[in-house]
């Protein structure tokens, strides 16, 4: 819904399947809503909840990725294709700087720290 709108302006998009993580950053840019969040190809939780079936998948097995999704909520269009990958990361849980704060200017270049494990990424891993 636009900001500051009311709930019959809500608007439902929808997107590709994904396994979609905590969002670590959202803003405004060229009439087009911006969302970073992260998302994996398998379960994201994995190995510490298991699946519904109780099985757990292996350590490596799932990848998740840090990536910009962008909106145009004013088109005609409630399908999610402008999508952005950022980083490949082993991790989830991100927080923006200050911690634990909202980012204050809302901007496209957050720096989020990430509980992250070793592979995929060095430590001083660049982030677009």
């Amino acid at each position: 819904m636009p900001r500051y709108g009311s709930a019959a302006e809500v608007r439902w998009f929808t997107g590709p399947p994904s396994f979609a993580g905590h969002t670590c950053n959202a803003f405004e840019a060229d009439g087009k809503i911006c969302f970073d969040l992260f998302e994996a190809d398998g379960n994201g939780f994995a190995p510490v909840v298991p699946a519904k079936d109780g099985s757990v998948a292996p350590p490596g097995s799932v990848t998740t990725r840090l990536v910009r999704w962008r909106i145009d909520y004013g088109g005609n269009n409630a399908e999610l294709s402008d999508r952005e990958v950022l980083a490949v990361v082993n991790g989830e849980g991100p927080i923006s700087i200050p911690a634990g704060r909202p980012n204050p200017t809302a901007t496209s270049s957050p720096r989020p720290w990430i509980a992250a494990g070793s592979p995929p990424i060095p430590t001083a891993a660049p982030i677009r």
